[in-house]
């Protein structure tokens, strides 16, 4: 699998006004995301041997990557009645490509955000809380940029998104991420986890497309992106972005944005050794909760 970041700022209802990226000026945002090696198709494959990692100074090597024809994004009208749910914010029309679909996904593929918000109440903003071994961190999900990436993650935080559990094989509903630990640490750089298997080549049996927002940077740290072994291949696993990675920008999807900053380098000062940076004594996500924050 791969990863990495990007930092952004955002302007909604709910929301402080901040500039995207960092170059605008304003309160920046970031985070970034490293890679494991994964089969090749995530829906019925069996994990393979971790890629070599990358440095932390070096970019991904390019590839040309043909203009995508699908249509963008549409914003999702919530109809969640006898609940106080503030719809989500409108979309950026961000192109996204289409995915094939797992054959064995109970779903088949598809999972929206009125399906991962059911049950819950309260207005936009939308965000996470990891309650890790190294304290509590807090990350506000842009489920503006990237509604896609946002649907999924949450649904699989909150136990409702169907996952191949990659010990077992066998599809589950459970919170995905509680009890994981941050598999891959190297500091200056990233913290990566998300892996019900804590070794780095876990998937959820399906992948899903980038959601890329070319205005967002990889300029500032705290961002969460989703980690991923190439193209349209963002699965469960994610990383945050300890420091600035400016040669990762364009090339992941960002989707929120962790906090606060000493939580981050606790967790990313945690001792790792080995090629793949692995911890000594894995930090652990003790639970993850979705909120929404806002008033309706």
């Amino acid at each position: 699998m791969v990863f990495f970041g990007m930092g952004r700022g955002f302007v909604a209802r709910c929301f402080t006004s901040t500039a995207r990226g960092g170059a605008a000026g304003g309160r920046a945002l970031g985070a970034e995301l490293f890679g494991v090696g994964l089969s090749l198709t995530l829906g019925a494959c069996a994990p393979q041997p971790a890629h070599a990692p990358l440095a932390a100074t070096t970019a991904p090597a390019l590839v040309h990557v043909p203009e995508p024809t699908a249509s963008p994004v549409k914003k999702e009208s919530l109809v969640l009645p006898g609940r106080c749910v503030a719809n989500p914010r409108t979309p950026k029309p961000i192109r996204v490509r289409e995915v094939r679909p797992s054959e064995d996904d109970p779903l088949g593929g598809h999972f929206d955000m009125q399906q991962a918000l059911d049950g819950l109440s309260g207005g936009f903003p939308l965000t996470a809380t990891l309650e890790t071994s190294h304290g509590v961190l807090r990350c506000e999900l842009w489920d503006d940029v990237a509604p896609i990436t946002v649907a999924n993650f949450v649904g699989l935080a909150r136990g409702l998104r169907p996952f191949r559990d990659p010990v077992t094989k066998r599809w589950v509903k459970r919170p995905a991420y509680d009890g994981v630990i941050f598999h891959r640490i190297i500091p200056g750089f990233m913290i990566q986890g998300g892996d019900p298997s804590g070794l780095g080549s876990g998937d959820p049996g399906y992948v899903i497309p980038d959601e890329i927002d070319p205005q967002v940077g990889a300029g500032v740290r705290g961002t969460l992106f989703m980690a991923n072994r190439g193209r349209d291949t963002n699965g469960m696993q994610f990383f945050i972005m300890h420091e600035p990675a400016k040669h990762l920008a364009g090339r992941y999807t960002a989707f929120g944005q962790c906090g606060p900053d000493e939580v981050v380098d606790q967790i990313a000062n945690v001792p790792a050794s080995g090629k793949q940076n692995r911890p000594d004594t894995p930090p652990v996500i003790h639970q993850v909760t979705i909120g929404l924050d806002g008033p309706c």
